[in-house]
């Protein structure tokens, strides 16, 4: 905001706040954005007849039982009109003063970008840091994943294969296997084929009997 060393060209509006009145101030050469708040105009002696006249256009008692947050507003023709007598009346100190503030106006520009730019990085700070609290997952180092591979396949290879040779059935005991399941069939058929005769000769032995 400007020094409070600049005129005032004209008061836009007023406001009561904590019993006293606050003036929306229009500086001498300052552009519009740079209005703000100033309480009581007795802080500018130069401003006292502009406040007398604000208040004879506004047409209520200044020093009446007002609430806080009241606010009054002078009429367009009344700020038209200041705004013409503040141009004659200021028009050497804008010759005078116009690059002066031009620069300071800059330098205030220049500040409120700095402020906007730290903010913002302040911002996404808090953003980056509130995101990385969250679940941390941790990968481990390819060597461990390639170790644990290789001991599933060592414990895997060794619990299907037999311990030893000892484990293995000899080529005799396999023989001798296969030599008693030869023999098991053998006395197997022996019993059918006797069976098959005894059978025979009974059905014989009925024939003659019946032929008799």
């Amino acid at each position: 905001m400007p020094d409070k060393k600049y005129p005032v060209d004209l008061f836009l509006k007023a406001r009561k706040t904590d019993g006293q009145w606050s003036y929306w101030v229009k500086w001498t050469g300052w552009p519009d954005r740079w209005n703000e708040w100033v309480r009581s105009s007795s802080t500018y002696p130069s401003c006292e007849e502009l406040e007398d006249r604000f208040w004879k256009d506004v047409g209520i008692d200044k020093e009446g039982d007002h609430p806080d947050g009241f606010e009054v507003v002078p009429s367009a023709a009344w700020i038209e009109n200041e705004k013409a007598i503040a141009a004659v009346m200021f028009a050497d100190y804008l010759e005078e003063n116009r690059e002066r503030i031009k620069k300071e106006e800059m330098a205030l520009l220049r500040e409120e970008e700095k402020e906007k730019v730290k903010a913002s990085t302040s911002r996404s700070s808090r953003g980056k840091k509130s995101k990385s609290s969250g679940l941390t997952i941790r990968i481990p180092p390819l060597r461990a994943v390639q170790a644990s591979f290789a001991t599933l396949d060592t414990s895997a290879s060794t619990s299907a294969a037999p311990n030893s040779a000892a484990d293995l059935p000899s080529i005799a005991t396999l023989d001798a296997e296969a030599s008693d399941c030869d023999t098991d069939m053998d006395a197997e058929g022996e019993d059918e084929v006797d069976g098959e005769d005894e059978l025979e000769e009974a059905d014989e032995a009925d024939e003659v009997d019946g032929s008799i």
